[in-house]
């Protein structure tokens, strides 16, 4: 017997760092391999197991438990010694409110007293076990709450998909304990039960937290697929704007020296009919943006020129750009979609 309580008293303290590591997540970033964090989870529940052996006061175990949890999170993650012991602190606070609320509420429901429950071993380890992973789900939906502020609509249906399962397990475990007396003590296949349904609780919020980090991961692949190809469009239409410059560069010459040609001979008229026939090609009639940034310069003269050729009235005044230090990807995306989206509105 003194075996089973050596051992069950380990997964209690396994529980608990568990949900150390999920509280960690909610505040802090993980800087370890998930083989490291495993063998840190499995040395400093050993460590916190045997110190809960030895024979000191309350107060000195609760401290020197505290520092192996601040140390654990010191370990895992890229928390500062302060915050690491703020974190313990509120594990072991919640810890003990949910290992209060849950032997208690059990022994108003079933109408015995807490010594009665602790006579009641098998049962006694049931309620325990349950108030260990009762706060290891807090904790996970505390992580869920706080990270939630990116792909909304994944996190909602995967946080959902959460809590189906242990909610579905306290069910199955009320109907178990609603066949009981008040003073009959469970039988050892009911704690045995209730052991493996806690930790199945814990691999299917895990399993749960791998396929949400790969649906994210898809996400942000398909959104930065999509911003490449923005960029591809944004380069080509780069591209096909300087070649049309240069071409009507290389026209506007071929006019100035014809105009040239017709002054030479002084032939006015005609050389008055040949720039009216120019200011009447629409083709020709550019605007030339220099604000000292290339890049800048291109995507104006290139959204000019659409709005020219839709009809769409558009007037650019520029300062000196030269010093803007936004990367030239991000800079044409950003530009070229505020642009985009006010031609559009135009059209």
């Amino acid at each position: 017997m003194i075996n089973w309580i050596h051992l069950i008293t380990y997964f209690w303290v396994f529980l608990e760092f568990v949900g150390l590591y999920i509280l960690s997540l909610s505040f802090f970033k993980i800087k370890c391999s998930k083989l490291r964090i495993m063998l840190a989870v499995v040395v400093a529940a050993l460590l916190a197991s045997a110190i809960s052996n030895l024979d000191v006061s309350q107060i000195i175990r609760i401290i020197i438990n505290l520092l192996i949890y601040a140390g654990f999170c010191l370990f895992t993650t890229n928390a500062k010694p302060i915050p690491s012991i703020f974190v313990s602190l509120f594990l072991v606070v919640m810890g003990s409110i949910f290992d209060i609320l849950i032997s208690t509420g059990y022994c108003a429901v079933i109408g015995i007293s807490i010594d009665t429950l602790m006579q009641l071993k098998t049962t006694y380890i049931i309620v325990v076990t349950t108030a260990k992973f009762t706060s290891i789900l807090f904790y996970w939906v505390l992580f869920q709450l706080r990270s939630r502020d990116r792909q909304q609509r994944i996190k909602n249906r995967y946080f959902y998909l959460s809590l189906l399962f242990p909610i579905t397990s306290y069910l199955s475990m009320y109907m178990v304990f609603y066949g009981l007396s008040s003073s009959e003590d469970a039988p050892l296949s009911i704690a045995i039960f209730e052991i493996c349904l806690a930790a199945a609780n814990v691999g299917i919020l895990y399993l749960i937290s791998i396929i949400e980090k790969e649906a994210q991961r898809e996400t942000e692949m398909a959104l930065m697929q999509k911003q490449i190809d923005m960029q591809m469009q944004s380069y080509t239409a780069l591209e096909l704007n300087y070649r049309t410059q240069r071409k009507m560069t290389h026209e506007f010459e071929r006019h100035i020296q014809t105009l040239q040609s017709l002054m030479d001979r002084q032939e006015y008229d005609a050389a008055n009919q040949y720039v009216q026939n120019i200011q009447r090609n629409r083709a020709l009639k550019i605007v030339s943006v220099h604000s000292g940034h290339p890049v800048i310069d291109a995507i104006l003269n290139e959204k000019h020129q659409v709005a020219q050729e839709n009809d769409v009235k558009i007037q650019i005044e520029v300062n000196d750009l030269s010093d803007v230090s936004i990367q030239t990807d991000k800079l044409v995306i950003l530009l070229s979609n505020l642009l985009d989206n006010a031609l559009e509105a135009c059209f």
